[in-house]
């Protein structure tokens, strides 16, 4: 035989089970006597058993209500946790791309202050650059990006998440480091160690410096910020790397910057997927993101 029970129907018979009256049980659910009277004659005939002892002034359980109270409790603690499981916006799996920058330097810590105040999440952070990451966004692999190079597909909508100073550094020994201000003229007879072609920083190199450049011999092209700072180290030659990179071998006096005639400056983006849902999650995510760096969300999704 089938058993069709429902969740009112068990949430009624909890309910009378408490206060052992159907008028005050009914107004517990804010339900007519009559509906919760009707609800628990009902579950009794489908049930085949007697609940509830109603020889007493109050409604008691019999043996048989008393074996199906606990399950009722049960399973109505069960429903409610399925009600807020999606209550909550944070929740569930997160996938970020980042191209190297912004990801080692930034996202890295952010993402795991983001885990240490939600550990229910799962969170994974794939670094490349930033025409890899414009890729994987459209491919629907991300469920959003941050990059620090230029992106101008019609799909991808863009927002300004913060500044980042670009610096132009050598080794302490380098003879431009004594000069002072720098100019064009002077860069132009310079080495130079560059990320490689489709990176966000050798974007903003081939777009803000090099057109200043009268020529640009570029010795060493690598895929790492790092590495990059370590070989202008050795005194190979110069770069352009964001001050996030260097910061702290200027401060240890390891690397050397370069005043220039003109302050380098460029953007950190996010991204997202025009044509991809945006669940309640990601909307949290990035207004962490903004919150971290001191400034309000004002992106429309």
């Amino acid at each position: 035989m089938s058993v069709k029970i429902t969740l009112r129907q068990l949430e009624i018979f909890v309910a009378i089970s408490q206060h052992g009256h159907v008028t005050q049980a009914a107004n517990s659910l804010y339900l007519s006597q009559s509906a919760v009277s009707m609800a628990l004659a009902e579950l009794e005939r489908q049930l085949g058993k007697t609940l509830f002892d109603r020889a007493h002034k109050n409604l008691q359980l019999t043996n048989e209500g008393r074996l199906l109270l606990d399950k009722a409790v049960s399973l109505m603690q069960q429903a409610r946790e399925v009600e807020q499981l999606f209550e909550s916006d944070v929740q569930g799996e997160l996938v970020v791309g980042a191209s190297s920058t912004v990801g080692n330097y930034m996202l890295a810590g952010l993402m795991s202050e983001y885990l240490q105040k939600y550990p229910q999440l799962r969170l994974r952070l794939e670094i490349s650059n930033t025409r890899r990451s414009q890729e994987k966004l459209l491919d629907y692999q991300f469920d959003c990006a941050f990059v620090e190079g230029e992106v101008t597909h019609a799909d991808i909508k863009r927002q300004l998440w913060c500044m980042d100073e670009m610096l132009l550094i050598v080794a302490p020994t380098h003879p431009l480091a004594y000069k002072g201000l720098v100019e064009a003229s002077d860069l132009s007879n310079a080495v130079w160690v560059l990320r490689e072609q489709g990176s966000g920083t050798r974007e903003f190199f081939n777009r803000r410096v090099l057109p200043e450049l009268t020529y640009a011999q570029v010795c060493l092209e690598l895929s790492d910020s790092t590495a990059i700072a370590q070989s202008v180290e050795t005194g190979v030659g110069v770069s352009c790397l964001s001050r996030h990179v260097v910061e702290c071998a200027l401060r240890e006096k390891r690397l050397a910057k370069l005043p220039y005639e003109r302050k380098l400056e460029r953007a950190f983006y996010l991204l997202i997927h025009k044509k991809k849902h945006i669940p309640a999650l990601v909307h949290h995510f990035i207004d962490f993101c903004y919150q971290y760096i001191g400034k309000n969300n004002n992106y429309s999704l």
